[in-house]
């Protein structure tokens, strides 16, 4: 008995363009979920996550634009949404320069300001990192390039936490 026959049949039953066929169809479905399987090594799933981000050295226009719109702040690189601005603080920009005389000293910049950014996001916390539910990574000391649909510009992100519901 011959394993494939004349027509390409194995063991004269099946086709073998067939087999190949239904094989890389179970391949490729394996492959799928493998990839997108949730971890289970998730401290905290489908949570509000909490952060805060300082944007530095702008000008009143800046400050402006961020009021405008609070909804659907989005990372400017990867068009990827990271949350609602929940609350900001604008501050008098400031920077610790180097003196002639070898001393340091506080010097606040005339009509620059800083703004901190509280803003929540659906998201997820594993046992080392935190991600929105749009699958951005939020790292304290990262700098994200953020734009509300009226400013783009830089933030730093400064603290992350969930919060209980």
């Amino acid at each position: 008995m011959k394993i494939i026959d004349e027509k390409g049949r194995l063991f004269g039953k099946i086709n073998l363009i067939d087999l190949i066929i239904v094989v890389a169809v179970i391949v490729l479905s394996v492959a799928t979920v493998v990839k997108f399987r949730t971890s289970d090594s998730y401290l905290s799933k489908g949570r509000t996550l909490e952060y805060t981000m300082l944007i530095e050295n702008v000008r009143q226009a800046t400050v402006d634009a961020v009021g405008q719109q609070t909804e659907g702040l989005v990372d400017y690189e990867s068009k990827k949404e990271i949350g609602n601005i929940v609350d900001y603080k604008v501050m008098e920009a400031s920077e610790v320069e180097l003196m002639s005389d070898g001393t340091y000293k506080n010097v606040k910049y005339k009509d620059k300001f800083d703004v901190l950014l509280t803003v929540q996001v659906g998201g997820t916390e594993t046992e080392d990192n935190y991600y929105t539910l749009s699958g951005k990574k939020i790292v304290v000391g990262d700098e994200i390039a953020i734009n509300n649909g009226y400013v783009g510009t830089h933030a730093i992100v400064k603290s992350v936490r969930t919060i209980e519901e």
